[in-house]
């Protein structure tokens, strides 16, 4: 089963170039992990009269996992500690299997917790399909 985890960042700010190297520095971050890839999702095209969709998908990374390799932890741990660089966006969300959690306002604590919850939630769908060994 191939995991995919969506990122969205939003800066304040609304400086656009500054948010596109910040996304670019976590995809970096990402990379360096043993995903399968890490891409800016496919835009279609933008409807006369419109801006670009791409540029409207810049703040949108996409990270393909291994099917065999538990990394949905590593992955997380990656965002939130690029999430608390001072220069990184206020808000970051990750969508993966219908769960969608914020690590934006959330306590260190708190961030730890729905880290934990997050990766047991992808073992959990990881063993349902096809009954793979749980990271603990």
């Amino acid at each position: 089963m191939i995991e995919q985890l969506r990122i969205e960042v939003e800066q304040d700010d609304g400086d656009v170039e500054s948010l596109q190297q910040s996304v670019n520095a976590l995809r970096e971050d990402l990379l360096v992990l043993d995903v399968e890839k890490v891409d800016h999702p496919a835009a279609g095209p933008a409807p006369p009269g419109t801006r670009s969709a791409a540029l409207d998908l810049a703040n949108v990374l996409v990270v393909t996992l291994p099917a065999v390799t538990p990394l949905m932890e590593r992955v997380l741990h990656v965002v939130d500690e690029w999430r608390n660089r001072p220069e990184t966006p206020h808000r970051v969300v990750v969508d993966f299997n219908g769960t969608r959690i914020e690590l934006s306002h959330a306590s260190p604590a708190e961030r730890r917790q729905l880290i934990g919850l997050a990766s047991a939630s992808a073992a959990d769908a990881r063993e349902e399909a096809g009954g793979i060994e749980r990271d603990e």
